[in-house]
């Protein structure tokens, strides 16, 4: 997935908000691309592209920031007023699965 596709997705699923702007989500985007560093070295800048594990991650820390908007990357804030699960969960069933196009993934099971 390209950072557009995630902006697009992002954009789609009402996933900014006031308290976390797109600049956030972006900000997530890029921590989810960086390639793990080895202990004590800086993380090098990925490829501009999510794969599966590094998509699930920035949903997974999207979740847990958005809910949380006082948190930073840094570590600026230690009270998680929403944690996960819960946040994510919320987040899927308010806006990932809710706001889905009926052409994207995972394809709605209809009877």
């Amino acid at each position: 997935m390209q950072q557009t596709e995630l902006t697009d997705l992002a954009l789609d699923c009402s996933l900014s908000t006031d308290k976390f702007p797109m600049s956030r989500v972006i900000e997530l985007f890029e921590r989810a691309d960086m390639a793990d560093a080895k202990p004590g070295e800086a993380p090098k800048p990925g490829d501009g592209a999510l794969e599966l594990f590094e998509f699930l991650e920035a949903v997974v820390m999207l979740a847990l920031f958005r809910a949380n908007p006082s948190m930073t990357l840094a570590g600026g804030a230690t009270k998680v007023d929403v944690p996960l699960p819960d946040c994510l969960v919320t987040m899927l069933k308010e806006n990932l699965l809710l706001n889905r196009s009926a052409t994207s993934w995972p394809p709605s099971r209809r009877s």
